[in-house]
């Protein structure tokens, strides 16, 4: 079945945005399968949504919606635990600020200790440009061309795409260490966790004093996590306030563990403040507002 020219009739329409309707975990699949295209054929979403004459959004939508609904309906059974919590105001005199904490966390690392953030960028772009010195690309090509048993494309095509890949690397690597040298320094560390091994939950505040001002989208811009360390992530959509700072929150999930990350990044001037909570709970939102109850708590001393 060739997309382009498909063609499908409004019984078969209808049938299909049925099954989108449904909210069945699989219902991609389904329709894949009745327009004909599966197992062969994936169908990408875009070319999906103009077959069922739809928005690629509202494809989106209608099939995350039950998970949507999902999430909000944990999401308030978490506020409320969350809420009923019991705890108290922790300080730390070394990097000057104070938080609220559960009862039964315990601080576990505080250092007021400066780091030259560039430094380590620095080092780590010098070992990825060696490892490109050692790269053999006819070598790499012919291994792939054995694992595909010859389907793929002339050398000079291959090489061309390493290289534009190469190129678009170099300049993340060049983008991420003007950011860090204009960050300037890690001057504080503070970390306090759970305690316990199997539910983890902790809390980690990093301060810096920054070379030039920045933005708290540009601080988050410059310490998130490599995308592809993630599963799935979110973006600033807009700021807020914390303690009087401009700040950005940032959410995601990594990749091999599944942890949950919670991040804000607030700014004032050439100071600028990181908070990451972390949890490697089965379910990513149970913590979650009482990570943000911590935060609208941070208060500088």
């Amino acid at each position: 079945m060739r997309l382009e020219k498909a063609g499908i009739t409004p019984e078969i329409r209808r049938e299909a945005l049925q099954i989108l309707s449904s909210g069945k975990p699989n219902a991609y699949a389904e329709i894949e399968k009745l327009l004909g295209c599966a197992p062969q054929l994936s169908i990408p979403g875009k070319e999906m949504a103009r077959l069922l004459g739809i928005s690629y959004y509202r494809l989106q939508y209608l099939l995350d919606r039950n998970y949507l609904r999902e999430k909000q309906k944990r999401l308030t059974i978490a506020r409320g635990e969350a809420t009923s919590v019991a705890g108290r105001i922790v300080a730390s005199q070394k990097l000057k600020f104070c938080c609220w904490l559960p009862n039964g966390w315990c601080v576990d690392c505080e250092d007021e200790s400066v780091t030259n953030l560039s430094e380590e960028v620095q080092s780590r772009y010098k070992e990825w440009l060696s490892s490109l010195e050692r790269r053999d690309l006819r070598k790499e090509y012919l291994s792939l061309q054995k694992q595909l048993q010859g389907a793929l494309v002339p050398f000079d095509q291959f090489a061309e795409s390493v290289n534009l890949d190469i190129e678009s690397k170099k300049q993340a690597w060049q983008d991420r260490l003007a950011a860090k040298i204009r960050q300037g320094f890690q001057v504080g560390y503070w970390s306090a966790s759970s305690g316990e091994t199997q539910e983890l939950a902790a809390v980690e505040v990093t301060k810096f004093h920054f070379r030039q001002g920045m933005t708290a989208v540009e601080l988050y811009k410059a310490e998130k996590p490599e995308p592809d360390d993630l599963s799935s992530g979110t973006r600033p959509r807009q700021t807020f306030a914390v303690d009087g700072m401009e700040a950005v929150r940032f959410y995601c999930l990594w990749r091999d563990t599944d942890n949950a990350q919670f991040s804000t990044y607030a700014v004032d001037g050439l100071t600028g403040w990181v908070i990451d909570c972390w949890s490697n709970l089965d379910d990513p939102f149970r913590l979650r507002p009482l990570f943000q109850r911590i935060v609208s708590t941070f208060h500088r001393l």
